[in-house]
């Protein structure tokens, strides 16, 4: 009799530990940080202002690009960033987006980017062959122009020499075969 009475008061302990855990756990939470000690969240949903090596990856993933991204360096205020593109299900001009968003938000988001490059590259099972390049730098001109950078989301790059030249885009020969020539 003497084991039932003890297991029963046991289990009675430990029930009402458990309901008393549950309780109180919101308020323990609150509390149990150690003085000065920093909670950071993982997922931030701040702006990100100055891009370094540890908040790269949560500022590409931003922008929602539509093109597969490839290779990202970030290096001495020089982003390079590889873009494998749709070249069987997109034309050029979509790919063209992704590329005006990426010279927007270089320049207008992040305050210590000076220069971007940007490959376009045909996808993996296509051997990643390069397709062009893009060289914006923070030093143009027109990048401190809101009406002009206003306008780089309504202009074709292939088709305007002017945003041609100042997105300093160099095509390769595989795109002149694939695409042709652009415009001058």
């Amino acid at each position: 009799m003497r084991r039932l009475q003890w297991f029963v008061s046991a289990m009675l302990i430990t029930i009402i530990g458990t309901m008393l855990l549950v309780i109180l756990s919101p308020a323990i939470k609150k509390n149990s940080s150690p003085i000065g000690a920093v909670h950071k969240e993982v997922f931030s949903y701040d702006t990100i202002q100055h891009l370094n090596n540890y908040n790269i990856v949560d500022w590409i993933v931003g922008l929602s690009l539509q093109q597969k991204l490839g290779r990202v360096e970030w290096s001495n205020q020089l982003l390079i960033i590889e873009l494998h593109v749709d070249i069987i299900h997109l034309q050029p001009d979509e790919w063209l987006k992704d590329v005006q968003q990426l010279v927007e938000a270089s320049f207008k988001q992040v305050t210590n980017v000076e220069r971007i490059l940007i490959r376009l590259l045909e996808p993996k099972e296509l051997n990643r062959q390069l397709l062009a390049t893009v060289d914006v730098r923070k030093s143009d001109s027109w990048i401190n122009e809101p009406e002009t950078m206003e306008q780089l989301k309504y202009r074709n790059p292939l088709y305007d020499p002017i945003w041609r030249e100042r997105l300093r885009i160099n095509v390769t020969s595989l795109w002149k075969e694939k695409f042709g020539v652009p415009r001058i």
